[in-house]
């Protein structure tokens, strides 16, 4: 699988030329080897330093697309619009005399007629001219099976282009629409890391290819701390929410959750948090339940004997229901104090604030 980056173009306008070489260096060690960018973006990040064979200039109209041949520029890739154009001979003779690099967009199957069209007005269109044909998802719409749906049927249409994915996660569908093309035919994911601008997050398409294929896909050190250092760098803050770097995925303050996965974590997680370099966090707040408690006293490093786990238990609910979340590490620390026997070290690391 090939990897292109959207998010270096996005972060281009506002950063300045040493964070685009840094962000540039840390995507590349990820694994990602293109970064599609808008002509404004392409100048800052050429100006910068960053080699413009890796780059891939996205072209919404002829202006652009001239642009680009001015410069020197041969690797393209055509928006739908501008894709829509290929009737146009002067268009295609453009591009062959140039020796233009050009990947094509469609949004849907229906595209595709254009070129049928084409043909009948004996403007045959090679396909071999073509780099690659984007398949883009703009409105977050594609499932799992659409999206293998629509790979398939490329492929079988034009079997020797390459195909590539792009989705938006508008409807939180991305992902397993991106796995759906990967499994349809697609070799190459436009993406960008944290799900960042509503594009397909990078790092939870390499999970699902990790579970799916682990032979082809190995576990990548430090996932976690990777992807949000250069989000940190660009600007950004992962949602709580995501699956991967979010800080709620391995939260847990529901008592039969925290006894669920204490006892047996790969029933309640979808994937173990050292693996990926996330923390499991106990939110201890008014759903807590006695073994809870009991784990935080302990990472905490106090002693509760049963009746003090009790006593604790109900403090903490009633001040849960008073600010109306969970309790801080402080609040906590107050309580084990007041009604537990304190250890000789403590473990802060592994008990989240509930607030």
């Amino acid at each position: 699988m090939n990897w292109t980056d959207c998010l270096l173009g996005k972060i281009a306008a506002g950063g300045k030329p040493a964070q685009l070489v840094s962000v540039y260096r840390q995507l590349i060690d990820l694994g990602f080897s293109s970064f599609d960018v808008s002509l404004p973006a392409a100048r800052s990040l050429v100006q910068a330093g960053i080699p413009k064979d890796s780059l891939r200039f996205v072209c919404d109209d002829l202006v652009q697309l001239d642009e680009c041949i001015n410069q020197g520029w041969r690797r393209v890739r055509l928006t739908r619009s501008l894709s829509r154009c290929l009737q146009d001979c002067q268009l295609l003779a453009k591009i062959q005399q140039n020796a233009m690099v050009v990947s094509v967009t469609i949004h849907q199957l229906s595209d595709l007629e254009i070129w049928r069209q084409a043909s009948r007005q004996q403007n045959v269109i090679d396909v071999s001219w073509f780099a690659s044909l984007i398949l883009h998802d703009t409105d977050g719409s594609w499932d799992f099976s659409h999206g293998a749906l629509v790979a398939a049927e490329c492929r079988r249409i034009l079997p020797g282009i390459e195909l590539e994915f792009q989705g938006n996660s508008t409807y939180q569908m991305a992902t397993a629409a991106a796995l759906g093309t990967i499994g349809g035919g697609v070799t190459t994911t436009i993406c960008s890391v944290g799900g960042a601008f509503d594009e397909i997050a990078w790092e939870e398409v390499w999970l699902g290819l990790s579970v799916l294929a682990p032979h082809q896909y190995k576990p990548i050190d430090q996932l976690v701390g990777k992807c949000c250092q250069i989000l940190a760098v660009a600007g950004l803050t992962p949602l709580l929410h995501k699956p991967l770097l979010g800080d709620n995925v391995f939260a847990h303050e529901s008592g039969i959750h925290v006894h669920g996965v204490m006892r047996q974590p790969e029933i309640y997680e979808a994937y173990a948090p050292e693996g990926i370099g996330q923390t499991r966090l106990l939110t201890i707040g008014g759903s807590s339940g006695r073994l809870a408690v009991e784990t935080a006293a302990t990472l905490l490093d106090y002693e509760c004997p049963a009746e003090a786990v009790s006593l604790v238990n109900a403090q903490i609910k009633k001040i849960s229901a008073a600010q109306g979340h969970g309790l801080t590490r402080r609040q906590l620390q107050s309580l084990f104090f007041k009604y537990c026997n304190r250890r000789q070290e403590a473990k802060y690391a592994s008990v989240a604030a509930g607030c």
